[in-house]
């Protein structure tokens, strides 16, 4: 096995060793606002709830990954939290959660599907709201393992040993 090769499997290992417990928190946040939700508000679940909550644990990896891999480059706190920003800020109005998706201008649409947030929106609107399943949450997490991989990817090299 190539050095580059070698460095870049510990990269994997040491994201996934940090990030693991905050998928777990992650997840587990998702299970107490839905239950609460359905609790206190009277949500509506429609849908394979099983199958949304599933795709959790990947959507908080997503998420995670990017924040580590933007810590890892950042020099300092005040640039890891612009980068932060500069990411989560367009993700909330680009993905359809706070305005209508199909309403946006097409560029905007292109941007918003490379989103995290977009799909995971459609896919707890589509269980939640509409009735939908596993086949809707399954091709909705698809574009998450892929922008989660590819982060992931970018990231483990570039991590100092520090990390």
């Amino acid at each position: 096995m190539g050095d580059a090769a070698r460095h870049s499997g510990r990269g994997h290992r040491r994201i996934s060793r940090k990030t693991s417990p905050y998928v777990i928190i992650g997840t587990v946040q998702a299970v107490v606002v839905i239950f609460v939700a359905k609790l206190l508000f009277a949500l509506p679940v429609r849908g394979d709830l099983v199958a949304l909550l599933a795709a959790m644990p990947l959507y908080s990896a997503a998420h995670l990954i990017l924040g580590f891999s933007v810590s890892a480059l950042a020099e300092n706190q005040l640039q890891a939290v612009e980068g932060a920003v500069f990411f989560y800020l367009p993700s909330m109005l680009l993905s359809g959660f706070m305005f209508p998706f199909q309403g946006m201008p097409v560029w905007a649409r292109i941007i918003g599907e490379a989103l995290p947030l977009t799909h995971i929106v459609r896919a707890t609107r589509g269980v939640l709201l509409k009735g939908d399943g596993v086949s809707l949450v399954l091709s909705e997490m698809l574009p998450v393992a892929l922008f989660a991989a590819a982060r992931c990817s970018a990231s483990g090299r570039g991590l100092p040993a520090s990390y």
